[in-house]
């Protein structure tokens, strides 16, 4: 049941050591763990943890949002299915338990991974700022980079990590904190990821510490123009305060020149905060 223990007991170890009978709930916690690729980072490295975190991460993490769309999911296993409208969709899954019971089975079991997902990332505390709205992996990633790195972080994500409501908070952390060191955005039109859609806006994001200005670069296609210097800007954390007071999401400029005359406005101008 839900509410059967699964920490086992001395005497339980003892008995699984001698081959002695044990509950099933014992031998089932560590498939559980095993399936969901559960990875405890104070137990796997507690020598880096204990000096607060790794020197530098670097990372190209999965862009997934956290949830199960039962349509892709029977759209290889039982493309009928999937070509139904939702109601009518949601009907036929319901009716698997009668006519393809060992397939419901699979994609319950797959629907309570997500949902457990879920709830971890909401729940466990690991991920305040970033498990909002629709959880996707990218945002739970780059919060997890940041706390895992004492000095600094290297991260391939969405640029939504700087400019969605959602990541707002986890953002402007990262400028109240002075760890944001530069936010490098590209249009996937010239195909750097050719698996990734062409209209896809992803960014390299750098962490670091004590950052006094963070250099920003937005609609670049090719790593070459990364170059020109009249692409990019640095702003200093109160400077994107002045840019952006509501939410300190990142300020999108094509050029230096036109951040630099933006700033020069702001400056002159109140800005209504809510």
């Amino acid at each position: 049941g839900a509410s059967a223990r699964t920490v086992p007991t001395t005497e339980e170890l003892w008995m699984a050591l001698n081959q002695g009978k044990i509950r099933q709930a014992m031998m089932d916690a560590p498939k559980a763990a095993r399936r969901a690729r559960a990875f405890h980072w104070p137990l796997e490295f507690p020598d880096v943890m204990q000096r607060g975190g790794f020197d530098v991460v670097l990372g190209n993490p999965p862009w997934e949002v956290m949830q199960l769309a039962d349509k892709e999911y029977f759209a290889a296993r039982k493309p009928e299915l999937a070509a139904l409208a939702g109601a009518a969709r949601k009907k036929a899954i319901d009716n698997l338990q009668r006519t393809d019971p060992e397939l419901f089975q699979e994609f319950a079991v797959e629907k309570r991974s997500f949902d457990a997902g879920n709830e971890f990332a909401r729940e466990s505390g690991r991920f305040d700022l970033t498990a909002r709205g629709k959880v996707n992996s990218y945002s739970l990633f780059a919060e997890l980079f940041a706390n895992l790195s004492r000095l600094g972080a290297g991260i391939i994500v969405p640029t939504g990590i700087a400019t969605d409501a959602g990541n707002a908070p986890f953002f402007s952390s990262l400028v109240d904190g002075k760890r944001l060191s530069s936010l490098l955005d590209f249009e996937n039109r010239a195909g750097l990821f050719p698996a990734v859609h062409s209209a896809m806006k992803f960014s390299l994001l750098t962490l670091g510490k004590n950052i006094t200005q963070a250099r920003f670069s937005f609609f670049l296609r090719h790593t070459h123009e990364l170059a020109e210097q009249e692409r990019s800007f640095n702003l200093a954390p109160e400077e994107i305060g002045i840019l952006n007071p509501n939410t300190k999401s990142a300020p999108i400029f094509r050029s230096k020149a036109d951040a630099e005359l933006t700033l020069k406005a702001y400056r002159a101008a109140s800005v209504m905060v809510t």
